[in-house]
């Protein structure tokens, strides 16, 4: 199975962590990305964007968050199936193991009689 949106963003890791740090520089130094807007005068102001870092680097390298969310969750689904049949496969291994070891005893068990 292929994850797109998660592909992207390996793609786009160093880049966006780059960014990332940058954004959060700008943060400590109190500068803030804003945007100009008309007030209810008519007068052009500008207001800070009240965008989350995350949601600035999903928007530029076009990352679909909402996807990136399913295909996690897919993946947690297919790792807990995944687990489900190791677990089965292990089970079935300690039954057969035990199994062998009650045939084994039985046959000591049957050479023993054979054997009086």
């Amino acid at each position: 199975m292929t994850y797109p949106e998660h592909e992207k963003l390996a793609s786009v890791k160093d880049l966006s962590q780059e960014i990332g740090e940058f954004l959060e520089w700008c943060e400590g130094q109190m500068w803030q990305l804003a945007e100009w807007d008309e007030d209810g005068y008519g007068d052009q102001k500008m207001y800070p964007i009240g965008i989350k870092r995350v949601d600035i680097l999903a928007r530029y390298f076009k990352i679909d968050l909402d996807k990136l969310e399913a295909e996690k969750v897919q993946m947690l689904e297919a790792q807990r199936d995944y687990n489900e049949e190791v677990d089965v496969q292990k089970q079935i291994e300690v039954v057969r193991a035990s199994t062998e070891k009650l045939t084994e005893q039985y046959r000591d068990s049957l050479e023993d009689l054979a054997g009086q």
